[in-house]
């Protein structure tokens, strides 16, 4: 029987809907019906039924009689009384094993040795602190509570004559082993990274900041997927305002799920649009924690093997974690060649394009006859070829990304090479212009901050365009307003292209000229006292 029909006085109450007895069967069925879904659709605040069979009916109804839904009715008994429990769980979800030995058997043992009569308004806090041993559990009195924390793989303790329940500790940990980054890769810096479960991320990062001020606060986002999202920083380290602006932002957020992390990134997005990556992410844990030590938080969501920070900086994206594994010198000679190999990437074939259509005086000489040599039999003009070469490299590069990693990068510059060498020799390019794809590819490959290499790519297109169509001048031009997006931007409130602008001497000993160790972490400063607003 439904338990919409046992209890009248709580439907009543609910949906407003009351039967009469000339209400035929197919009416009644209707109004069930309208009950069901009245009652369901509030289920967030719900408060549970005062019957095992009744909450487990009520619970069946909600999930949609899932095959997966393991549910049970036990009577404990013992020389003074019986009481009746319900156990519900998610066999998926929760460790089964757990379930059936330890819970069950700790209840029911425990019970026959209790030589009182429970009362059942102490029956709750009874089962809590005499009968269960296990650590994790807590009490839930609605069924919206109830729901989150049963599809977290959580068990479910329903007790007779009592409106509350029982939530113990039982989940099931699903994760691949943690294992070597495969983006951010360094050659000296540890070799381990984030996975997709979320407690793991966070032990990752509490092994290397022991500190009883870092603070991992939850939420709960999305409407359909309930995904789990912490906030971690170091209370003390991170300015308050950065904190309330990151917690804000993530309070706003109304959306029915969270599935990947670029989810979060558009919800936790600026205002003010740019294709630069205002917020940084990571699968490193040596790089998250040394992003914490800088004032610094992270978001990380559960599913996901990358957390993200927040306040990112220009800056950030030209630094490697094997820069504080070498001198400073050489940290400083790397990080100059990632800033050489940014603009290359970026400028190198519009400023060809332009130079070779509309300056060619620029050229030496004997350099012109040769450029001019190149291309006498080649079909298309400058501006076609270095299109149809950039294409064709980012083509590969895509194409090898998707592959089996073994034969990922053995496509892209194999490829490159045998289609760039094919098409000179069939006088369809040059070979100049295979030589300024080549560097401009290569550099590309130098950025390791995915995000930014993706802005990059659609820059250089941009500046293809403008090389070709308005020589140097659009070259400049272009640079100009490029610069001035840099110095506008704002992550978080802090300028993006700090310290250099606004200009603050503070936050210069870690940025394209690295200062020896001992003098990098010799003063603490706050954000904004190294990157101004």
């Amino acid at each position: 029987m439904s338990i919409f029909k046992k209890n009248k006085s709580v439907e009543n109450n609910q949906s407003g809907i009351k039967k009469n007895n000339n209400t035929s069967p197919e009416d009644e069925q209707l109004i069930d019906q309208q009950e069901i879904v009245e009652a369901i659709g509030n289920y967030q605040n719900k408060k549970l039924y005062n019957t095992v069979s009744e909450n487990i009916e009520f619970i069946k109804r909600l999930i949609g009689e899932s095959w997966d839904l393991s549910t049970r009715e036990v009577v404990l008994v013992n020389e003074q009384q019986k009481i009746k429990i319900g156990i519900v769980f998610f066999a998926g979800l929760a460790d089964q094993t757990f379930v059936s030995e330890t819970i069950l058997e700790t209840l029911s043992n425990n019970f026959k040795k209790t030589n009182e009569k429970i009362k059942p308004e102490n029956s709750l806090i009874h089962f809590k602190n005499n009968l269960l041993t296990m650590a994790g559990v807590e009490e839930a009195d609605d069924f919206g509570k109830l729901l989150n924390l049963l599809l977290n793989g959580d068990t479910i303790l329903l007790i007779d004559d009592i409106q509350s329940c029982l939530v113990i500790g039982s989940r099931k940990m699903f994760e691949r082993a943690v294992s070597a980054p495969e983006t951010n890769v360094t050659v000296k810096g540890s070799k381990d990274s984030f996975n997709e479960n979320l407690l793991t991320n966070i032990s990752l990062i509490r092994r290397r900041v022991r500190n009883p001020n870092l603070w991992a606060i939850s939420y709960i986002i999305g409407k359909n997927s309930n995904t789990n999202v912490v906030m971690m920083y170091i209370k003390g380290l991170a300015e308050d305002k950065l904190v309330k602006e990151v917690e804000s932002r993530i309070k706003k957020i109304e959306t029915d799920s969270i599935v990947t992390i670029n989810y979060m990134k558009y919800f936790l997005r600026e205002k003010q649009f740019s294709i630069f990556p205002l917020i940084y992410d990571t699968e490193r844990p040596d790089d998250a924690s040394a992003c914490l030590f800088e004032g610094k938080v992270l978001v990380l969501i559960d599913g996901s093997p990358y957390i993200l920070v927040a306040p990112n900086f220009f800056i950030n994206s030209m630094v490697s974690m094997d820069d504080f594994h070498n001198p400073s010198y050489a940290a400083t000679f790397f990080r100059t060649i990632r800033l050489i190999a940014f603009y290359l990437s970026i400028l190198l074939p519009g400023i060809y394009l332009a130079i070779i259509m509309y300056h060619s005086e620029l050229f030496p000489i004997f350099f012109l006859f040769s450029v001019a040599g190149q291309r006498v039999d080649v079909p298309f003009p400058a501006f076609v070829e270095v299109l149809i070469m950039s294409l064709a490299f980012d083509f590969l590069r895509e194409s090898g990304a998707r592959m089996p990693s073994a034969l990922g990068s053995t496509l892209s510059f194999v490829g490159a090479i045998i289609i760039g060498q094919a098409a000179v020799q069939a006088g369809l390019i040059s070979a100049i212009i295979v030589i300024v794809i080549s560097i401009t590819g290569v550099a590309g490959l130098i950025i390791a901050d995915y995000d930014l290499n993706i802005a990059v790519t659609v820059l250089r297109y941009v500046f293809i365009i403008l090389g070709g169509l308005f020589g140097l001048f659009g070259m400049v031009l272009g640079i100009i307003v490029l610069l001035t997006h840099l110095v506008s931007l704002r992550s978080f409130g802090v300028a993006y292209f700090a310290p250099f602008a606004p200009f603050k001497a503070a936050g210069l000993k870690d940025t394209f000229f690295r200062a020896p160790i001992g003098k990098l972490f010799k003063t603490k400063k706050s954000i904004t006292e190294k990157y101004p607003e």
